[in-house]
């Protein structure tokens, strides 16, 4: 279940299924993403297809991201079979173009270490 949603579009989307205030191209995969995290009993329930799940690290250590579409993610909190700190990030396009390269540096994403 979730617990809290700190972005306003996304908390919006999912207490009204309201698309304003996200990007209309994303509120179809939003609305998914929301309704798959609501019903996840664990993390391993998000770990579908096209969702990409994977931990953060950094300053967002304990969080998890699931990709939108291209450099967008939904980042969330999961702890004791809730999500909470449901929130909405963007990467830079360069982190992107270079994701399958291993790097000898962590990559900085804001506050978060992007790995």
């Amino acid at each position: 279940m979730i617990r809290s949603i700190r972005h306003k579009g996304l908390k919006r989307l999912y207490e009204d299924d309201d698309p304003r205030g996200v990007i209309s191209e994303h509120a179809e995969k939003l609305h998914d993403i929301l309704a798959r995290l609501d019903a996840a009993a664990t993390v391993a329930d998000m770990d579908l297809p096209g969702f990409r799940l994977h931990p953060l690290k950094g300053e967002l250590t304990g969080f998890w991201a699931v990709t939108v579409r291209a450099n967008w993610r939904v980042i969330f909190h999961f702890a004791d079979g809730d999500a909470s700190n449901v929130d909405s990030c963007r990467l830079p396009l360069r982190e992107i173009e270079h994701a399958d390269e291993e790097s000898t540096a962590p990559r900085r994403l804001g506050a978060a270490t992007v790995h």
